[in-house]
């Protein structure tokens, strides 16, 4: 009796213990996503405070990615060497910076240092938030922390947005963005308490050619075309998705934002429920079905769709799909890198924001020439291509050489 009660106890440390870094990634994540998404949905009212167009702002943003893409690339070898902890918390402090400065900007040009340190903190927090997340201790737990990881992202804008939108509405965008730094301050301090305090170091890994490394592993380089790939076919759809909508069902922004829910709720739904999908099938596999099931529901939804019904479920559809290829594929990136998770990571988020610019850019082309139609079967293209780059041949992904794990650096 004394030795079940024993064996019921630890067994319930261990899972609390394992919860909370679970629980501290996912809000990292969290705060990430709303560094990137919070300001730009707000710049009518910060430009008719500030006496600013609000095409004006948008430097802002361009501040914040050009800082973020260096950071990015400087952070992963750090978080590799001097732990993930430190960095985290870190990236919410800047966000927090990021959000304040913003909230108490009396010009347009105190805006772009707060940018700046936005890009600190976008830089940061999703892509170390998600090597943290796959150095866990277990296979369970490392599953379950990478989909709540991602998870956290989407819970970012069908929760975290609505709700500052009802603050700004009420009390102004001044104070929403300070909730909003508070909050990420908030993060800050449950990183620095959830998570493990002793300094983890990757022994024999070299900062300095980390991305050497990776660039050179060929098993590598598959994983990232296919993931640029997906990127061109993911962003370029969400970038005219809102336009579409307009000009195709004269959608106004009450169902425009229906349709968004829908993808947002579906991609959680898809992030959490990718920790017992892996159990029966292997991460290439998800990724490969996930990526030509996105070619077909891009082409269907701008090609197809005949009703905003229609294009609301082939929208959640999608982000059901996006949630389980970004964890699977993040999984095997976590998994089989020969350097540092966190560089790794890193290197992945640089590329897939310039895969999305282009994905952007490529379906602004298209639509000065053709119509969504066209654009439909353009978008299809790349998640086509990012299923055959990483399938085939099959045996360059079915015997993957051995790559032993790195130790949690989950400090």
């Amino acid at each position: 009796m004394f030795d079940r009660m024993t064996s019921y106890y630890q067994v319930r440390t261990n899972a609390n213990t394992t919860s909370r870094p679970v629980a501290a990634l996912a809000l990292a994540a969290l705060i990430g996503s709303l560094v990137f998404t919070v300001p730009p949905m707000f710049f009518p009212q910060i430009a008719a405070d500030l006496d600013v167009s609000a095409a004006s702002l948008g430097v802002t943003s361009t501040v914040l990615l050009l800082v973020g893409t260096f950071v990015a690339l400087v952070a992963g070898p750090i978080a590799d060497r001097l732990g993930y902890r430190p960095l985290l918390i870190f990236g919410a402090i800047a966000a927090g910076g990021y959000l304040l400065g913003f909230g108490m900007a009396l010009d347009r040009i105190w805006l772009l240092p707060a940018a700046a340190l936005g890009g600190v903190a976008f830089a940061i927090l999703p892509n170390i938030s998600a090597a943290a997340a796959g150095s866990l201790p277990t296979e369970s737990s490392r599953q379950r922390a990478l989909g709540w990881t991602s998870a956290g992202g989407a819970f970012a804008v069908v929760v975290g947005v609505p709700l500052l939108a009802l603050l700004v509405n009420v009390a102004g965008w001044r104070v929403a963005f300070a909730a909003a730094a508070i909050g990420a301050l908030s993060v800050a301090l449950i990183l620095r308490v959830q998570m493990q305090s002793s300094l983890v170091r990757e022994s024999g890994k070299r900062s300095s050619c980390g991305y050497r490394s990776l660039l050179r592993d060929r098993h590598m380089k598959k994983i990232f075309i296919s993931s640029s790939f997906r990127a061109i076919s993911w962003f370029g759809m969400l970038t005219y998705l809102g336009a579409f909508l307009g000009d195709r069902f004269d959608a106004g922004a009450g169902a425009a934002a229906a349709v968004y829910m829908s993808g947002g709720l579906a991609y959680i739904a898809g992030s959490l429920l990718s920790s017992s999908l892996s159990q029966r099938l292997a991460p290439i596999s998800i990724i490969g079905a996930t990526n030509l099931g996105m070619a077909a529901v891009v082409s269907i939804l701008f090609i197809a769709s005949g009703h905003v019904l229609i294009a609301l479920t082939l929208v959640a559809l999608s982000g059901l799909l996006g949630g389980l290829s970004w964890v699977a594929m993040t999984t095997i990136l976590n998994a089989q890198t020969p350097v540092g998770r966190a560089t790794t990571m890193s290197l992945n988020g640089v590329l897939g924001n310039g895969a999305g610019a282009l994905g952007g850019a490529l379906g602004g082309a298209v639509l000065a020439f053709a119509d969504y139609q066209v654009l439909g079967v353009v978008l299809a293209i790349p998640a086509i291509l990012a299923f055959a780059t990483i399938q085939w041949p099959a045996t360059s992904f079915t015997a993957f050489p051995h790559r032993p794990q790195q130790s949690a650096a989950l400090s």
